[in-house]
């Protein structure tokens, strides 16, 4: 029916305005990442800051999180320390790890290992200074 239809559409677009706002803010903590980097090493309590300020002009996300290059979730919101969230196994780490220049990546719905519910995760690449 039209309706149907019509609620498809807004769903879509109200969803993509989420994703390319996630992307705005992802793309600002990967510069932030990046540039820490270059100087020498990422400072966890600046970042973490960094990080939570972004979310925080974002309500639509969950959290927003890095992870390091062996798969363990170690900056940004609720993340644990103690118990790092291991994502060497998720699509979105497998294909950031492969391809240099992987761009925006949208995952399947999947049970978040942090926010312990069903999460649509939007990801990108983080560099070190020597790629």
């Amino acid at each position: 029916s039209e309706n149907t239809l019509n609620l498809a559409h807004s769903l879509e677009t109200n969803i993509s305005t989420i994703i390319g706002k996630a992307d705005i803010a992802l793309q600002a903590v990967i510069d932030e990442a990046e540039r820490e980097l270059h100087g020498g090493s990422i400072h966890a309590p600046t970042f973490n800051a960094y990080i939570e300020r972004q979310r925080q002009r974002m309500p639509e996300l969950d959290g927003i999180r890095v992870t390091n290059l062996r798969g363990y979730t170690v900056y940004g919101t609720e993340v644990d320390l103690h118990h790092p969230a291991y994502n060497a196994d998720r699509d979105y780490f497998v294909h950031a790890s492969h391809t240099a220049q992987s761009g925006l990546f949208v995952s399947k719905p999947m049970l978040g290992r942090v926010a312990k519910k069903w999460v649509l995760n939007v990801s990108r690449r983080v560099n070190n200074p020597d790629g």
